[in-house]
């Protein structure tokens, strides 16, 4: 997610496999799993069908800010527990 921040809003697929040195499909599949917890949006370009662009969504700034001020990995983790948790109770 940071690779797609430092890319900017509308960062590519392509770009961010480029960035982190994987392939595209390596990439292209770590991006559904990121999409499914609702840190990143995939969008297919209007110009081009094979053009996925990738956005952060508000949930996933709240991860990278988490990430940049916690001490351990677990706490970030415990976070994402309760956010998930608070939000299952909302229904």
């Amino acid at each position: 997610m940071r690779q797609i921040q430092a890319l900017g809003n509308k960062a590519t697929l392509v770009q961010v496999a480029k960035r982190v040195q994987r392939e595209v499909h390596v990439v292209s599949r770590q991006t559904v799993n990121l999409e499914k917890e609702g840190l990143i949006k995939r969008t297919k370009s209007t110009r081009k069908s094979t053009l996925l662009t990738l956005e952060i969504t508000e949930k996933g700034f709240d991860i990278i800010n988490i990430a940049r001020h916690s001490e351990s990995i677990n706490e970030i983790f415990h976070v994402c527990y309760l956010k998930t948790e608070n939000n299952l109770n909302l229904y």
